[in-house]
């Protein structure tokens, strides 16, 4: 078995004390020989933590599968020393990994301490938002920018493991006949790939953190707080946001109506307005009259004075009045009074009574326009 430590660089802009009180909290992530918990083993555990204001960065590396449980009963042991485990799918996969492993070898308890954070099942929901091809760690490493070397994934480096593994085994043969040899080139290459694919998956994951912003985002949480433009011309009226929260990375955003721009914490909104006639449906059309002749319903106290050969009890598709004007859409019944063309058809108020609205409004309006996207 062989540890690696060392302090790294990195620019964490997530306090993460906004998840762990007494920032114990520790990144991982495992190299396995497959995906089977019952058939195949763990070789590498690596992960980063903040300590004394600096990163400090480990790997618990089996070289050959006998060193298995060496590997896991060190993670395990040291694992106790954090409240948060932060990892990528590792709900589904690395803690139920380790946690089976562990109990193969016998080691008690393994891996359960401590609360867990998965960063996959937070940001699986905004593939769409960030025009992703994948919800997979390098593809949002990417978006974020945090660059790499490997170019390999875990499932082609399995292969690579058990050459090297079959390289140590042959050499610690080797090496008591003839202690002069050293271990081979390719097998130095061989360690260098399967080290580096996790210390990058481990390195780039501090930063994912100040990605949960989007699923907030999608989520409703995301306020508006403050109001600071408004523009509009006959199609379309323009907001910008300033927004409590700030964007790592530019997203761009269309729904039916509305098309959004969320740069740092601005959110710009043009929303294509609608010129012409729409109906407000009274909700109690049980007391309304409906005028043919007019196109229009009445109220059942106007409607005594009126022939009964020109009215008729208004039904929920007729309790109605007209109005031309120039409308704003809503993503919801957000209003009282709501104007449609059809009565179950898109919301609608007149474009007077957005143009004021402050912060509150708009915080309500982006919990409703999210769930569109």
């Amino acid at each position: 078995m062989e540890i690696i430590k060392k302090s790294v660089s990195l620019s964490c802009s997530t306090d993460l004390t906004d998840f762990t009180p007494n920032n114990r909290a520790v990144f991982l992530d495992i190299e396995t020989t497959g995906l089977s918990a019952e058939h195949c083993s763990v070789y590498l555990i690596g992960c980063c933590y903040p300590e004394n204001g600096e990163w400090q960065f480990i790997q618990w590396f089996a070289e050959t599968p006998e060193e298995e449980a060496e590997i896991l009963e060190k993670a395990n042991d040291f694992f106790q020393n954090f409240d948060l485990l932060i990892h990528f799918n590792g709900d589904h996969f690395d803690l139920p990994f380790l946690h089976r492993r562990a109990e193969f070898h016998g080691i008690p308890n393994g891996f359960l301490s401590g609360t867990s954070l998965d960063i996959y099942r937070q940001m699986k929901s905004c593939r769409r938002l960030l025009n992703l091809p994948n919800n997979k760690l390098k593809t949002l490493q990417a978006f974020l920018g945090f660059g790499r070397e490997d170019e390999y994934n875990g499932g082609q480096l399995i292969e690579v493991y058990h050459q090297y593994s079959r390289m140590i085994q042959q050499y610690s043969m080797a090496v008591e006949k003839y202690p002069e040899i050293s271990l081979p080139e390719y097998a130095w290459e061989a360690r260098h790939l399967l080290l580096l694919h996790n210390e990058e998956d481990i390195l780039g994951m501090p930063d994912l953190l100040s990605a949960l912003v989007y699923p907030a985002f999608l989520s409703g949480t995301v306020k508006a707080a403050e109001r600071l433009t408004w523009s509009e011309n006959d199609s379309t009226a323009t907001v910008l946001l300033r927004l409590d929260t700030t964007a790592p990375v530019p997203v761009h955003f269309h729904t039916e109506f509305c098309s959004g721009i969320w740069k740092e914490d601005k959110l710009q909104l043009t929303v294509s307005l609608f010129t012409g006639e729409l109906k407000y449906f009274f909700p109690n059309y049980r007391e309304y009259y409906y005028l043919p002749e007019e196109d229009t319903a009445i109220h059942e106290s106007v409607a005594a004075y009126v022939d009964k050969n020109f009215r008729k009890k208004a039904s929920p598709n007729t309790a109605y009045v007209r109005k031309n004007d120039t409308y704003f859409p809503l993503p919801a019944d957000m209003e009282e009074r709501i104007f449609r063309l059809q009565r179950k058809g898109t919301p609608y108020i007149p474009v007077t009574s957005v143009r004021d609205k402050d912060q509150n409004f708009w915080t309500i309006y982006l919990r409703q326009l999210v769930s569109l996207i």
